[in-house]
């Protein structure tokens, strides 16, 4: 069962049934909503008077009850299901360069990355 956002109540709208009556067949009240827990921490450091700076980052995500759709035979043919679980993590390089004082030159890029999903019961 959804929780109704008590300021759409003083704005007149009906919340979840403003949708059902905008997109009939679409909504889904045994959706779940999409979760994630992320953090990252990293380091920077600045050399030549500032000029270049670089940085390294650790990063993860968990992401709970993905979204995704599936194609359905009626209106409005597709339907959002909770297709499961994932993770990403890794690594990230960061790296810039002031060139001249307007043109700066930057690199970013993810050097580990890992992801990994588990689908649900439903979709498996």
């Amino acid at each position: 069962m959804g929780h109704e956002d008590p300021r759409r109540r003083r704005l007149g709208l009906p919340g979840a049934d403003l949708q059902r009556s905008l997109l009939p067949g679409f909504s889904d009240p045994t959706l779940q909503p999409e979760t994630s827990f992320s953090y990252d921490f990293g380091i920077d450091q600045k050399l030549w008077k500032d000029r270049i700076r670089l940085g390294l980052t650790y990063f993860h995500n968990d992401f709970k009850n993905l979204i995704g759709f599936t194609f359905t035979a009626t209106t409005p043919f597709v339907k959002g299901v909770n297709i499961g679980t994932a993770r990403t993590e890794g690594i990230e390089f960061t790296s810039e360069v002031d060139v001249l004082d307007n043109l700066t030159a930057s690199l970013t890029t993810p050097t580990r990355s890992r992801r990994t999903s588990r689908p649900t019961a439903s979709c498996a």
